[in-house]
């Protein structure tokens, strides 16, 4: 056995180890948003949904890769509305923005019409969609491609 035979797998243990911790994405389903609500009530957060087919939503995506250390920056929920069968995209494209340690949710009911009249009744499917909750519940809702300057300013809002 060569040296290099010997060395391979400690270093693919190493580098396995060594990985981030990825965070599992979750089943949205009509109790999601709710729970979400209550158990973020009393302080503000940013709701983002998106897909994988979305180019907008992958500019999206690398805005908040860009600002999702800023200690200062609310928690964050993103929901892909991509279909069950396509959370391997979803954990790629989320990896490749460094944001697979944000907790998430994807669509998990087969007819997402349902999903989104829970989310806003007002809400057509249109993508990327963003919900700017206050510390009071209230929200703004947004829909196109947030820009880092506007991820920006709203952070600096909440302070």
């Amino acid at each position: 056995m060569s040296l290099r035979h010997a060395i391979l797998p400690g270093l693919l243990l190493t580098l396995l180890v060594s990985l981030p911790a990825h965070a599992e994405l979750q089943d949205f389903d009509q109790h999601t948003l709710p729970a979400i609500e209550t158990d973020l009530a009393g302080e503000p957060f940013l709701l983002l949904l998106w897909s994988v087919h979305c180019a907008p939503c992958i500019a999206e995506l690398k805005a908040l890769g860009e600002v999702i250390n800023d200690p200062a920056l609310p928690p964050v929920v993103m929901v892909a509305t991509d279909p069950a069968g396509m959370a391997e995209e979803v954990d790629l494209m989320l990896a490749d923005h460094g944001l697979d340690a944000v907790a998430g949710w994807r669509f998990a009911d087969p007819l997402p019409e349902r999903l989104r009249y829970v989310i806003d009744p007002d809400w057509y499917g249109e993508l990327p969609r963003s919900y700017f909750y206050a510390a009071d519940g209230t929200r703004e809702a947004h829909s196109g491609r947030l820009t880092r300057e506007r991820l920006l300013a709203w952070i600096a809002a909440q302070q």
